[in-house]
């Protein structure tokens, strides 16, 4: 059995005693009596006891241990989106804070790394445990919504969707939600490489599934072709072919690499400005580029993620999507009935900062 899946049921268990009222006197035994009784680790314990803590079930204190919460738990909303990945992982934290600000409590289902086929039974309980209790509303991360059990029964509960066109093959009827305007961070990033006098730009948008690719009704709604439209009106504008300057493959990272290898090898083919879908995958050619002896002066990224702040040595310029405004806004929508809500469209910033030129050629 899986961390996550032992977590889970800990947490359906202490409920189920919460409610029954099996502590009168409102203090759960100590951690290491319940854990040793629940047969647990007290590491998955204290995850769970956290959980109901952010609900509100639970009351902890240093030197105190764990008490029932005496008053009426605050109303919750239920998540099912991505916790971790640097910008995802900013909008959760700013995502819980707006939610205490506005007088709810939080229960979330991290679906970060649902494709990996061992993290999906936990996956699969914690959307269970969202479904089976009572909650004033719900949240959904679009990116993996199409794979996730129980679509219909989360459907039902009329959820607000996060960044629902990144990844949804088929988006449901009368969706609404928090949406990106990636045409926009397309259109923002060409600009400025040719601001800067760039003429021989590239974007690279890394590899996406052929199931994605290639897909006449998922395709069109995902945000690299979202940005290669906004890319390409900007470019057609200044007299440029765009796919010249568009790297876009179903290729995997290994034969990319090779690809790489050749283009910043070429002094042909050399772009003079980088333009990636992700801070990271800037980073990733940097480092391809400064194997074969040339690293473009002008770059950006999205996301404006720690990637771009420094980690690897490298800084460089990001199109901020605003994880505060993002957050902001699914709890005002979460908040209002579904016949009120009306999509919200996310618009990018740029976030200008200097090359550390340490790191150049």
């Amino acid at each position: 059995m899986e961390k996550g899946e032992k977590r889970e049921k800990v947490i359906e268990y202490l409920r189920r005693e919460i409610d029954s009222g099996r502590w009168p006197e409102k203090r759960l035994p100590r951690e290491i009596d319940l854990a040793a009784e629940l047969g647990v680790a007290r590491g998955t314990l204290r995850k769970a006891l956290s959980r109901l803590e952010a609900e509100g079930l639970l009351i902890r204190k240093k030197h105190s241990g764990t008490m029932v919460s005496s008053e009426d738990p605050k109303p919750v909303i239920g998540a099912v989106m991505r916790c971790r990945s640097d910008f995802y992982e900013d909008v959760y934290r700013h995502l819980l804070r707006e939610l205490g600000k506005a007088g709810y409590n939080g229960t979330f289902v991290d679906t970060f790394g649902y494709d990996v086929p061992k993290m999906r039974t936990h996956i699969r309980r914690g959307i269970d445990g969202i479904l089976n209790r009572r909650i004033a509303g719900l949240i959904s991360d679009g990116f993996f919504f199409y794979k996730l059990p129980r679509r219909e029964e989360i459907l039902r509960r009329n959820p607000v969707f996060f960044d629902f066109y990144d990844g949804f093959s088929v988006c449901p009827p009368n969706t609404t939600g928090v949406l990106i305007d990636y045409y926009q961070v397309g259109r923002m990033g060409a600009e400025y490489l040719l601001k800067k006098g760039c003429r021989h730009p590239w974007f690279f948008c890394g590899p996406l599934r052929p199931g994605i690719r290639y897909s006449p009704s998922a395709f069109p709604l995902h945000k690299n072709k979202r940005m290669i439209d906004g890319i390409s009106d900007v470019l057609t504008a200044a007299g440029m072919d765009p796919w010249v300057h568009i790297c876009m493959t179903d290729m995997q990272w290994k034969y990319i690499d090779l690809m790489l290898f050749e283009v910043f090898s070429d002094p042909g083919s050399r772009p003079d400005g980088l333009f990636c879908c992700e801070d990271v995958k800037v980073v990733k050619l940097l480092k391809i580029a400064k194997e074969c002896g040339y690293v473009p002066h002008h770059r950006i990224g999205v996301y404006n993620t720690p990637w771009s702040r420094g980690r690897s040595g490298h800084y460089f310029p990001s199109i901020g999507l605003a994880p505060k405004k993002c957050a902001e806004a699914l709890v005002r929508l979460v908040r209002l009935p579904p016949e009120q809500r009306e999509n919200v469209y996310i618009q990018p910033e740029l976030i200008e900062r200097k090359t550390d030129m340490k790191y150049e050629i």
